[in-house]
């Protein structure tokens, strides 16, 4: 794998695979209840960020995919704040 999987232009090379080999920071709360809001804190030194804003009145939303298991694999129904996708 790649030392720093970040191309010059600040791409990531190879998301998937690369990035799980690189130590990472990250601060999440020990538990989550149903309908709240939680914050997660990734700390690691970037440069050349750019980000483009999910909604111009929402604060940018950070996804992770795919969620493994049988309890990931539906849609809540019924309009919510989060939209959860899944990876086919």
């Amino acid at each position: 794998g790649y030392e720093n999987p970040q191309e010059a232009t600040g791409s990531i090379v190879c998301v998937n695979f690369h990035l799980a080999n690189k130590p990472v920071d990250i601060e999440v709360p020990q538990a989550v209840l149903l309908d709240t809001v939680f914050e997660a804190v990734m700390k690691e030194k970037k440069s050349n960020l750019s980000f483009q804003n999910y909604r111009p009145t929402k604060k940018n939303t950070l996804v992770i995919d795919p969620v493994p298991g049988e309890g990931a694999r539906f849609i809540p129904t019924g309009k919510k704040v989060t939209i959860m996708l899944r990876q086919q």
